[in-house]
Protein backbone atom coordinates (compact mmCIF):
# COMPACT_ATOMS: atom_id res chain seq x y z
CA UNK A 1 0.00 0.00 0.00
CA UNK A 2 1.13 3.04 -0.84
CA UNK A 3 0.72 5.86 1.92
CA UNK A 4 2.68 8.67 0.28
CA UNK A 5 0.89 11.88 -1.06
CA UNK A 6 2.02 14.19 -3.52
CA UNK A 7 1.28 17.89 -2.93
CA UNK A 8 0.52 20.20 -5.65
CA UNK A 9 -0.03 23.70 -6.19
CA UNK A 10 -0.19 26.52 -8.76
CA UNK A 11 2.15 29.30 -8.94
CA UNK A 12 1.03 32.52 -11.25
CA UNK A 13 4.18 34.64 -11.99
CA UNK A 14 4.12 38.11 -13.00
CA UNK A 15 5.83 40.99 -13.64
CA UNK A 16 4.58 44.34 -11.46
CA UNK A 17 5.84 47.36 -10.70
CA UNK A 18 9.60 46.35 -11.96
CA UNK A 19 9.55 42.79 -10.41
CA UNK A 20 8.50 39.38 -10.88
CA UNK A 21 6.44 38.37 -8.20
CA UNK A 22 5.01 35.06 -7.76
CA UNK A 23 1.94 34.06 -5.87
CA UNK A 24 0.84 30.24 -5.01
CA UNK A 25 -3.09 30.22 -5.36
CA UNK A 26 -3.55 27.30 -3.03
CA UNK A 27 -1.88 29.15 0.26
CA UNK A 28 -1.87 32.62 -0.82
CA UNK A 29 2.34 32.50 -0.44
CA UNK A 30 3.66 35.25 -2.28
CA UNK A 31 7.47 35.63 -3.19
CA UNK A 32 9.00 38.20 -5.05
CA UNK A 33 12.50 38.91 -6.89
CA UNK A 34 14.61 40.53 -9.93
CA UNK A 35 13.91 37.70 -12.08
CA UNK A 36 11.61 35.15 -13.22
CA UNK A 37 14.10 31.98 -12.20
CA UNK A 38 15.02 33.42 -9.20
CA UNK A 39 11.11 34.16 -7.85
CA UNK A 40 10.30 30.42 -8.67
CA UNK A 41 13.36 28.98 -6.76
CA UNK A 42 12.34 31.71 -3.97
CA UNK A 43 8.91 30.39 -3.89
CA UNK A 44 10.03 26.97 -4.16
CA UNK A 45 12.17 27.23 -0.79
CA UNK A 46 8.97 29.13 0.61
CA UNK A 47 6.46 26.77 0.09
CA UNK A 48 9.03 24.25 1.67
CA UNK A 49 9.45 25.96 4.25
CA UNK A 50 5.88 26.48 4.82
CA UNK A 51 5.43 22.59 4.66
CA UNK A 52 7.73 21.17 6.97
CA UNK A 53 6.45 24.10 9.44
CA UNK A 54 2.70 22.98 9.09
CA UNK A 55 4.00 18.79 9.21
CA UNK A 56 6.52 19.55 12.55
CA UNK A 57 4.02 21.61 14.27
CA UNK A 58 0.87 18.93 13.43
CA UNK A 59 -1.33 21.87 11.77
CA UNK A 60 -1.67 20.55 7.98
CA UNK A 61 -5.51 22.30 7.90
CA UNK A 62 -3.89 25.84 8.07
CA UNK A 63 -1.09 25.04 5.33
CA UNK A 64 -4.57 25.31 2.95
CA UNK A 65 -5.15 28.95 2.83
CA UNK A 66 -6.60 29.99 -0.87
CA UNK A 67 -5.48 33.34 -2.49
CA UNK A 68 -8.49 35.61 -2.98
CA UNK A 69 -11.15 35.30 -5.86
CA UNK A 70 -9.19 38.14 -8.10
CA UNK A 71 -5.96 36.03 -8.08
CA UNK A 72 -8.03 33.03 -9.16
CA UNK A 73 -9.79 34.80 -12.18
CA UNK A 74 -6.24 36.58 -13.39
CA UNK A 75 -4.89 33.11 -13.23
CA UNK A 76 -7.84 31.75 -15.60
CA UNK A 77 -7.72 34.79 -17.71
CA UNK A 78 -4.23 33.95 -18.33
CA UNK A 79 -4.71 30.31 -19.18
CA UNK A 80 -7.64 31.25 -21.64
CA UNK A 81 -4.28 32.78 -23.39
CA UNK A 82 -2.01 30.32 -22.34
CA UNK A 83 -0.36 30.04 -25.37
CA UNK A 84 1.81 33.39 -24.97
CA UNK A 85 1.97 32.36 -21.80
CA UNK A 86 4.84 29.60 -19.95
CA UNK A 87 4.19 26.82 -17.91
CA UNK A 88 6.25 24.72 -16.16
CA UNK A 89 5.99 21.41 -13.95
CA UNK A 90 8.48 20.84 -11.50
CA UNK A 91 8.94 18.09 -8.88
CA UNK A 92 11.27 17.95 -5.89
CA UNK A 93 11.36 15.86 -2.62
CA UNK A 94 9.51 17.61 0.43
CA UNK A 95 11.53 19.10 3.20
CA UNK A 96 13.95 16.68 5.18
CA UNK A 97 11.92 13.60 3.61
CA UNK A 98 9.12 14.27 5.66
CA UNK A 99 6.25 11.99 5.62
CA UNK A 100 3.19 11.39 4.50
CA UNK A 101 3.72 13.92 1.68
CA UNK A 102 7.46 13.17 -0.16
CA UNK A 103 6.66 15.27 -3.53
CA UNK A 104 6.24 18.52 -3.74
CA UNK A 105 4.80 19.28 -7.40
CA UNK A 106 4.53 22.95 -8.84
CA UNK A 107 2.83 24.54 -11.63
CA UNK A 108 4.01 27.57 -12.51
CA UNK A 109 1.97 29.58 -15.14
CA UNK A 110 4.20 32.91 -16.34
CA UNK A 111 2.65 35.71 -18.85
CA UNK A 112 4.90 38.16 -17.61
CA UNK A 113 7.16 40.05 -19.98
CA UNK A 114 10.80 38.97 -19.90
Amino acid sequence: MNDVLPIHLTVLVDYQDGRYVAHCLETNLVATGPSEGAVVSDMNDLIAAYLDFAIENDNMENFWHPAPPEVWRKLAEIQAKTATCKYKRTSDRAPRGLRPFTNLEMDTVCCAAS
